[in-house]
């Protein structure tokens, strides 16, 4: 071999040896972004094996917010703008996170001047970034503390000065750095000081002391003072911090509570022989009030029925707002005194045979978008998404709907109280069905703080709730759930509940209730007919609610259960032939949003943007 070949030879394997031993990352770009090679370290930063970088863009890797700017330095070095770029950015690594690195890039051309590929440096500067930002937030931290925040070296002088030491002090921090701490120490003091530091030095961890110090006017200020040493990397005392904090407020009120503590003393035995009289008188007086109330409680309704009526009649002819606000509070107040009368009223009525249930028609979609109406602020201020259910081929059913509102309104109300975050889906479903009537089944669903198992037998009882804490928590007398199953039997029907602690419940009722004689809707629209819609939402409860709802309007309906899945479900599409005509988008998703994925779908080359 020629000897010019062999040195040819030689320096393609020292550039190769180079290229693959070097310590920071090496890849080589084509100039449509896209990676042709790239070393061992250039894989390891990013996450990729050695055959999983080459093919990707450099802009799959960029972090979303970086790209933009990232492609506008790449167009300014293709157009000879300049020669190369050096930028801090952030890549997505293989496993999704985050990895900061300092990014150099140089254009190699060809002869005839043409653009032949990118010659990119990667450095992981991550380590760096991390510690400025902890250097920062640990900055910003002792800048906003109240407390007098001083660095100081073995000899006294000082190094940092925060902006509680120039409040407490007087001075400002380019007055006292660099200064020696005696500037603010009394002459008598001085010794004190020198003692810390010196015990300091010796390895001692901390001193703490209260002491006198001096304000820049002269005056005194007496200070809780905590020293500690500062350390350099090898674990050497290079100097010291005191954190200080003014108490002379403090040292005041001492004084003057030792000069009271011997007053209080006798003012408390005279006390405490006046309260044991006024126990005595208390609990004589709650005996009599416990006795009152006993004999009197069936009494009440009589005048309950009198102040609402009352109420009424007053509110409907008083004009002036501020006695008209004052009306609205005793009848708001009335009525939640009601509502707790005619629960054990209506046990009342049912145990003893006195409750009749009307059988008139209503519309079963109507009635659960009523009850859902009256709780749906209360969800709305917990975050809470309230989904509606409903698979049923009929309008109008026959029975008694306020008394089913009035059950399925307990067990919505409950789901709503003791549900902190997540989804409450209410469902109706047909179990049987015969000439004249159906049975459906009922369900409200949450994802709240669920049961113990042992307390399931009970939540039906009269007056019992899960435990004794429930009713401290969440308030309620425990009638509801009595009275749900008790309605639900006399509809032929009944009540129950799954539940797992910390997960959720699901409270269900049947109920047999005639048929309506109103024909079933149709809920098609003729312009829809045959147009292909996709749902894209990541509670799956919702998303077989929206596909159900747009495939009774006539639309071949598909789901997709995230941003991603929808582009790709897009793209399948767009490949068979088929394209998308609606896409119905949630907004709040986990990783790819609303927003994202809208972006990034009218990016695709479709034929039709849906």
């Amino acid at each position: 071999m020629p000897k010019t070949a062999e040195k040819l030879v030689a320096a393609e394997d020292c550039f190769q040896a180079t290229f693959a031993q070097a310590a920071v990352g090496i890849g080589h770009i084509a100039p449509n972004g896209c990676w042709l090679r790239a070393n061992q370290r250039l894989c390891d930063i990013l996450g990729y094996g050695r055959d999983a970088l080459p093919g990707l863009s450099i802009h799959d890797v960029a972090h979303p917010e970086d790209r933009n700017s990232h492609r506008a330095l790449v167009v300014q070095l293709l157009s000879g703008a300049i020669d190369r770029y050096s930028v801090e950015m952030r890549c997505i690594g293989n496993d999704g996170a985050i990895v900061w690195v300092n990014l150099s890039v140089s254009l190699v051309r060809q002869a005839t001047g043409v653009p032949d590929y990118f010659i990119a440096a990667v450095d992981d500067i991550s380590r760096r970034k991390s510690a400025d930002f902890e250097l920062r937030k640990f900055k910003a931290i002792v800048d906003s503390s109240d407390d007098a925040i001083i660095g100081k070296t073995l000899s006294g002088i000082v190094t940092s000065w925060n902006r509680g030491a120039e409040q407490l002090f007087g001075y400002s921090a380019a007055e006292a750095i660099g200064q020696p701490l005696q500037i603010i120490i009394p002459d008598d003091r001085i010794d004190e000081e020198m003692e810390t530091l010196a015990a300091i030095s010796q390895g001692k961890r901390t001193e703490h002391r209260e002491t006198l110090r001096r304000r820049k006017d002269g005056s005194l200020v007496q200070i809780a003072a905590t020293i500690s040493p500062i350390l350099d990397d090898a674990g050497n005392v290079i100097g010291a911090s005191k954190i200080a904090r003014d108490i002379t407020a403090q040292k005041r009120a001492e004084v003057e509570l030792n000069n009271h503590k011997q007053h209080l003393e006798d003012k408390v035995a005279e006390r405490t022989a006046a309260l044991s009289v006024a126990k005595q008188a208390a609990e004589a007086a709650n005996i009599a009030k416990s006795a009152f109330l006993a004999n009197m409680s069936h009494e009440i309704r009589t005048p309950m029925n009198a102040i609402v009526g009352l109420t009424h009649v007053l509110r409907r002819k008083i004009k002036v707002p501020e006695q008209s606000e004052k009306l609205d509070r005793i009848a708001g107040a009335a009525d939640h005194l009601l509502g707790v009368i005619s629960d054990i009223l209506d046990i009342s009525k049912i145990e003893s045979g006195k409750l009749v249930l009307e059988q008139v028609d209503f519309d079963l979609d109507g009635l659960l978008k009523r009850i859902c109406s009256m709780v749906i602020d209360q969800a709305r201020a917990r975050k809470l998404e309230l989904i509606v259910d409903v698979a049923t081929d009929f309008v109008q059913v026959q029975g008694d709907a306020t008394r089913l509102g009035q059950a399925l309104l307990n067990y919505l109300g409950n789901a709503v109280k003791f549900t902190e975050r997540g989804t409450i889906v209410v469902r109706a479903r047909v179990l049987e069905e015969t000439s004249s009537d159906v049975l459906v089944r009922f369900e409200v669903e949450d994802s709240g703080i669920g049961i113990a198992a042992e307390n399931l037998p009970r939540l039906f009882h009269a007056f019992e709730q899960a435990d004794s804490s429930t009713t401290r928590n969440y308030g309620g007398t425990g009638l509801g759930l009595a009275i749900t199953r008790r309605l639900a039997r006399m509809m032929g029907g009944d009540a129950g509940v799954t539940s797992t602690l910390n997960v959720g419940s699901t409270f269900w009722m049947t109920a047999r209730l005639g048929r309506g004689r109103s024909a079933a809707k149709n809920y098609l629209i003729a312009q829809l007919e045959g147009r292909r819609a996709l749902v894209v939402d990541d509670t799956p409860v919702t998303l077989l609610v929206q596909t159900q709802l747009l495939r009774k309007m006539g639309l071949s309906s598909d789901g997709a259960s995230s941003g991603q899945a929808a582009l790709d479900v897009l793209m399948a599409a767009e490949r068979a032939g088929l394209p998308i005509d609606l896409v119905v988008l949630d907004l709040l998703m986990p990783g790819m949003d609303g927003f994202a994925t809208l972006t990034n779908l009218r990016a695709l080359p479709l034929t039709r943007q849906p």
